[in-house]
């Protein structure tokens, strides 16, 4: 898919084989992927809009990221993740105000949001858009129905 960027590992540079005796499908994690006419809406028009975070990329984001990263607790992750949708209201505050620019209006786009559940190096996370008003995802049902029996079954950090 032309419209995907993937992370790739720098070992993948140590293989040596005759690449006319291979058939490469995939190689490399994806990370991120460009909004198409098929895409939701929200993200915008799909010439402007920036490449939009794929959910395999959601723990590393959360590992890292320092900016647009919001630190749920455990009911607000439940919440985001069978609703797929989160009221700012139901978001911790430091967290939003995090967002905003310099005149003080959020600013909307991408965002991750973790729980750090147990034992201590799980994070449970998923990215999504920041609108106006909440946290959307677009997390397909399964992976969120997973999600949600995780973050139940773990203890409040």
């Amino acid at each position: 898919d032309k419209r995907m960027i993937t992370l790739t590992s720098s070992h993948l540079r140590d293989l040596r084989c005759p690449l006319h005796k291979m058939k490469i499908l995939k190689a490399g994690m994806p990370a991120f992927v460009r909004v198409s006419d098929q895409d939701d809406a929200d993200w915008g028009d799909p010439a402007e809009a920036p490449p939009r975070p794929c959910h395999e990329i959601a723990e590393t984001l959360a590992r890292c990221a320092t900016r647009r990263h919001f630190h749920l607790p455990k009911a607000a992750m439940v919440k985001l993740l069978s609703e797929c949708k989160l009221d700012h209201a139901e978001v911790p505050q430091v967290d939003l105000d995090a967002c905003r620019g310099e005149g003080g209006d959020l600013v909307t786009g991408g965002f991750v949001a973790s729980f750090k559940g147990a034992p201590p190096p799980t994070v449970i996370a998923v990215v999504g858009l920041l609108t106006r008003d909440s946290l959307k995802i677009s997390t397909e049902r399964d992976l969120r129905l997973r999600l949600v029996d995780l973050v139940q079954h773990s203890p409040d950090q």
